[in-house]
């Protein structure tokens, strides 16, 4: 069952404004921040600065020696599962930057001269020098910062 169904809005996906997702399982439809950029409404602007912002903060805590404070932000990046994005089978089970891969993403960008020097500022350039970070991971990280405008919107 869809949104659209759950909540018989009488509509199919080209007519709706938001991807009506299956309720109990994933589509592989992904969230690129990169796409968030070219957005004029201000709730695009006010998506595309969160994603910035929180990425920026990550690697200041990093840029500043505090590490805690890096990888706590980056293992709260787990997805909730009511976004029904990625490659999951059966039951949803979203996992993005979990603790288990947060210790790996911010040990590759804390020896990582791009995030020390400035010359890497977006986090959908972390699938280029992490090994194992995707588009699917990313996606999710992008899901749960833009997690209150999301509901918003909706």
């Amino acid at each position: 069952m869809r949104v659209s169904e759950y909540f018989n809005l009488g509509k199919t996906q080209p007519y709706l404004d938001f991807v009506d997702v299956q309720l109990d399982t994933d589509i592989p439809v992904f969230i690129d921040p990169t796409a968030l950029r070219p957005l004029k409404s201000p709730w695009g602007h006010e998506c595309g600065s969160l994603v910035r912002a929180y990425f920026e903060v990550v690697l200041n805590q990093i840029k500043i020696g505090n590490d805690n404070g890096a990888r706590k932000l980056v293992s709260c990046l787990n997805e909730r599962n009511e976004f029904h994005f990625g490659y999951s089978r059966g039951k949803s089970r979203g996992h993005a930057f979990g603790a288990e891969s947060a210790k790996s993403v911010w040990q590759a960008l804390s020896k990582s001269q791009a995030s020390i020097s400035g010359l890497l500022k977006d986090l959908e350039d972390t699938c280029l020098m992490i090994e194992g970070i995707g588009p699917d991971m990313v996606s999710d990280a992008v899901c749960n910062i833009l997690r209150g405008p999301l509901i918003q919107y909706t």
